[in-house]
């Protein structure tokens, strides 16, 4: 099997690659918005928070599945860097995900009663239908991790167009489906058998493409389980770390303040972590580039690194600045005045932390794609202990602006730290920190914002993005990338005049 390293990382693959993966991330929203008002009111409340359910273990039950998904991606990228074979280790990794996803399938059905009497449904034939509902989720388990880890095969050869030309339409049929069955049954049972076929579907799609590019003959390797053990072991403990970093403040306020104060914080917080789809889609496609570069040497992921912490800041600077000058218009235009009041700092505080933590991403896959996931989740066992005492304190003297302010700090100080340990693997800090000068300007409009009228808010936008964009041209940009957008935007007035 011929391997294409060189071809793998190079950047505008990468490029092409995560605008292939914004596209399939953005596309599931849209179905969202246009099919859950359709589903709310065809199904009723209580059985469109079955649906709910029903999508929460779908689309998130693969993070049970011990960080093999992301290990197997590390490790394959990395035998992709080193010319190695890979099919012994796709194989592997596939099959260990699916035996877990039966025992996680298994944990799953033998709960389910104790869930169901636990969730104590008031409707006639509610407990059943839900009962029928878990179990017919069960039978989808094993595929949706099998799922993961074809994915994270062909994540590592860069094959995103083919990986997503699949998850696209299966993340808008997640929402479509339902409502299209809605014109022939209410029973969500039935409902959810359409959406375990889809997704069994889609596995066997993403399975029998991946044999063809790039598994091979069927392998199996003992030895790589352990190792996919050891290192997915150290990834879990991040992925079930920073999700309670994450939302661990909801619960702090509904326990401290009150659930309507949640409710102020939820919805700013909801609409500003959605910026999060944009690095997302970008460090789905350099983590596998950062594997396979690593295995020559810390100087081959310098540059990329740091094209990647350019392209995240370029991309999220505009409309972090837009959302925290208008973000007490945009909530008084949406929610009205009285919430606006209430939630329009907490906006504006999650907005900067967003863009802090969407730089500290990149120090974060780098350290995880050079085989140290142990350091990041380290980082976070730390930091969980400071920060919820922080939030309390916050919580308890300085409301929902308190916990706002006190997440943008913690991710402030994840992403100051991880940036520095990126250092030792190949990252630059300089490159980090000459985007993070973006962070001050945005404090700078949010302060400025709420206290102008509409017309001198824009020109606070305006004024701030001239004052950045030569910051980021002159100073950001090495010699070679002003090259090269130069040379972008003369082959695009040329071929503008040639029209």
């Amino acid at each position: 099997m011929q391997h294409y390293p060189d071809y793998l990382t190079r950047v505008r693959t990468i490029a092409r690659n995560s605008a292939y993966n914004l596209i399939a991330s953005i596309a599931p929203i849209i179905a969202g918005l246009i099919g859950i008002r359709v589903l709310v009111n065809g199904l009723g409340t209580e059985r469109f928070g079955i649906l709910a359910l029903t999508w929460t273990i779908i689309n998130y039950s693969s993070l049970l599945d011990l960080g093999i998904g992301r290990a197997l991606t590390q490790l394959i990228a990395e035998e992709l860097g080193l010319g190695r074979d890979t099919s012994s280790s796709a194989w592997t990794g596939t099959c260990l995900l699916f035996g877990l996803g039966v025992a996680v399938a298994g944990l799953v059905a033998i709960a389910s009663p104790k869930l169901v009497e636990f969730a104590s449904l008031t409707s006639p034939g509610g407990n059943r239908e839900t009962l029928v509902t878990l179990y017919v989720l069960a039978v989808s388990i094993p595929f949706i991790f099998a799922s993961s880890g074809i994915g994270g095969v062909l994540s590592a050869y860069q094959e995103f167009k083919a990986l997503n030309a699949v998850r696209a339409p299966v993340g808008i049929a997640t929402f479509l489906v339902p409502v299209v069955a809605l014109r022939w049954t209410h029973n969500i049972g039935t409902i959810t058998a359409l959406l375990v076929c889809i997704r069994i579907l889609s596995a066997l799609i993403i399975f029998r493409c991946a044999q063809s590019r790039c598994m091979g003959a069927p392998t199996f390797a003992l030895g790589q389980v352990m190792r996919l053990l050891r290192v997915g072991a150290w990834m879990m403990v991040s992925n079930l770390v920073n999700p309670l970093l994450v939302y661990v403040d909801r619960f702090v306020i509904a326990g401290l303040i009150s659930v309507s104060a949640a409710a102020y914080y939820v919805t700013p917080y909801e609409v500003a972590t959605r910026l999060w789809i944009i690095p997302g889609a970008i460090m789905q496609g350099i983590f596998p580039a950062f594997a396979t570069r690593a295995t020559k040497g810390p100087s081959e992921v310098s540059d990329l690194y740091s094209k990647g912490t350019k392209a995240i800041g370029a991309l999220l600077f505009v409309p972090c600045l837009i959302i925290v000058v208008f973000a007490k218009d945009f909530l008084s235009i949406w929610l009205g005045p009285t919430f606006s009041e209430a939630s329009y700092r907490v906006l504006q505080y999650i907005t900067i932390g967003v863009f802090i933590n969407s730089i500290g991403q990149v120090a974060f896959g780098l350290i995880q794609a050079a085989g140290r996931p142990d350091v990041t989740a380290k980082v976070h066992l730390f930091e969980a202990p400071i920060y919820l005492g922080t939030l309390y304190i916050a919580a308890r003297y300085a409301g929902i602006n308190g916990v706002a302010f006190a997440w943008c700090l913690r991710v402030l100080l994840d992403s100051g730290v991880l940036c520095h340990l990126a250092s030792h693997f190949g990252g630059r800090r300089r490159e980090a920190l000459r985007v993070a000068v973006g962070v001050p300007v945005l404090a700078f409009g949010a302060l400025l914002g709420p206290n102008l009228d509409v017309l001198l808010r824009c020109v606070v936008v305006v004024v701030l993005l001239g004052c950045m964009a030569p910051w980021f041209y002159y100073v950001v940009l090495s010699n070679l990338e002003r090259a090269s957008v130069i040379g972008l935007c003369l082959s695009k007035g040329r071929t503008v005049g040639a029209t």
